[in-house]
């Protein structure tokens, strides 16, 4: 596996995709040999995964305009999981490397 994977979100394994920004893979918890691409930068940042959850229930709302901009319910598990590692892993991180050394107020 490679190094920056992750277990988030009921066990779901995130792995980012190198040299594509905010895209990863993030296998299925029902079906641990199929990995789903996630794009978090489509549909607004609201995300994009190749499951049958999101093609079917969530997709064509989107692509109709609807959002849900403080919610997750055009959000399958995958793209929660992605955004997830992306806070945990890479945002997080630079806040603190930001913050560290500053006064608290």
């Amino acid at each position: 596996m490679p190094k920056s994977h992750t277990r988030l979100s009921r066990g779901l394994s995130v792995f980012p995709i190198a040299g594509e920004g905010l895209c990863f893979t993030v296998r299925s918890r029902s079906r641990p040999r199929l990995e789903h691409r996630v794009e978090l930068e489509a549909y607004d940042f609201n995300a994009k995964c190749g499951c049958e959850s999101f093609e079917f229930h969530m997709e064509g709302k989107l692509k109709r305009g609807e959002r849900d901009s403080i919610g997750d319910r055009y959000r399958c598990p995958h793209i929660r999981a992605a955004r997830n590692w992306l806070l945990d892993r890479r945002l997080l991180p630079q806040i603190a490397g930001i913050t560290n050394g500053k006064e608290k107020r």
